[in-house]
């Protein structure tokens, strides 16, 4: 029998980014685990976890939403305390929208450092959660008998409806998510140890979970072996 810490969050955001990254980091090494595989919208998780990983052996996985994403900053957290002073920083220097996708200067950036990336793809034009694009609201409405509310591009992306994995965290539903993503585009072999990572996009991003999932295509058979930490408050 093994015994090992779980890291319970009081808020989300991005504080939480690096005790979550330097608990990750222990439990990486005690498993050996080869991979990691982290969601991304503006880069600074995966820059921190570069510095937190130096010299750890470890083979990094990038996952972004498309490439143009933006959300509204009015639309972050009002909620917590520390997700409404990004947002209301944010609209204090004049900001209108928050990314949800790398830059192509960031992209260059990774790929120098032999980071593989991959962007989910918004094949039915629906956009994100909240996006402010007329065109892909206008779509979101016209399907809407068809399809419900809640499902996002990550989602259709999957082949499955993860939104019930939200009761544990955002970043939870997004790490089952991205590395069944991972699996089924070929990064990583089906069947792999992956520590993934991801974080609440409407409390101002950065990393608040981190779990062990052994990889698979299909997102119902990405079997969690182990939760490293995640919010207590969603």
């Amino acid at each position: 029998m093994e015994f090992s810490e779980i890291v319970y969050i009081k808020e989300p955001g991005p504080s939480n980014t690096v005790p979550i990254l330097e608990q990750a980091k222990k439990r990486l090494k005690a498993l050996d685990i080869e991979y990691a595989v982290i969601a991304a919208s503006t880069g600074h998780t995966v820059k921190n976890f570069m510095k937190i990983f130096y010299g750890v052996k470890v083979d990094i996985i990038v996952a972004s939403m498309e490439k143009g994403s933006k959300m509204p900053v009015t639309f972050l957290y009002k909620k917590y305390k520390k997700s409404k002073e990004i947002r209301d920083g944010f609209l204090k220097k004049g900001m209108k929208y928050f990314p949800n996708s790398l830059s192509d200067e960031t992209v260059a950036e990774f790929e120098k450092k032999g980071i593989r990336i991959f962007f989910v793809p918004d094949i039915l034009g629906i956009g994100a959660a909240m996006s402010p694009d007329d065109e892909k609201r206008r779509i979101k409405t016209n399907l809407d008998s068809f399809l419900p509310k809640h499902l996002r591009p990550l989602d259709i992306e999957a082949g499955t409806d993860l939104s019930l994995l939200n009761i544990i965290s955002k970043g939870f539903r997004v790490c089952v998510g991205i590395t069944s993503l991972a699996a089924k585009n070929g990064l990583v072999s089906k069947g792999k140890m992956v520590l993934s990572v991801a974080g609440t996009g409407w409390a101002g991003g950065g990393a608040d979970t981190a779990v062990i999932i052994q990889s698979n295509p299909n997102p119902k058979k990405c079997y969690v072996k182990e939760i490293i930490g995640f919010p207590e408050m969603k």
